[in-house]
C-alpha cells in the first residue's frame, strides 16, 4: 500500500494497466508476480493518487463473533 491517513474529496477507482506496471517496478516482481489494472485500488484526493495493491488478497465470509478470533492463543511455556 502506498496511502496517506487523511483524505478531502476522495475518489476510488481501479486502476489502469500501466498504473499496474508502475507499481510493480516499485514492489519484489518475484513476490507479487504478474499484476493488471484489476488488481489495483487507486485512491485520489487533492489530485494525489495513492495505491492499494490487492493480487495475493482472498477475502472470506467470517463466522466468528466480533469478540472472536480464528488466532489461537499464545500459551505460557
Amino acid at each position: 500500500m502506498d496511502i496517506t491517513t487523511i483524505y478531502y474529496d476522495l475518489t476510488i477507482t481501479k486502476g489502469t494497466d500501466e498504473e499496474a506496471e508502475k507499481i510493480s517496478h516499485k514492489c519484489n516482481k518475484e513476490f507479487i508476480g504478474d499484476i493488471s489494472g484489476e488488481d489495483i485500488f487507486v485512491l485520489e484526493s487533492e489530485g494525489r493518487k495513492y495505491y492499494i495493491g490487492a493480487a495475493k488478497m482472498d477475502i472470506m465470509n467470517n463466522t466468528y463473533s466480533p469478540l472472536e478470533t480464528s488466532i489461537g492463543a499464545k500459551r505460557k511455556s
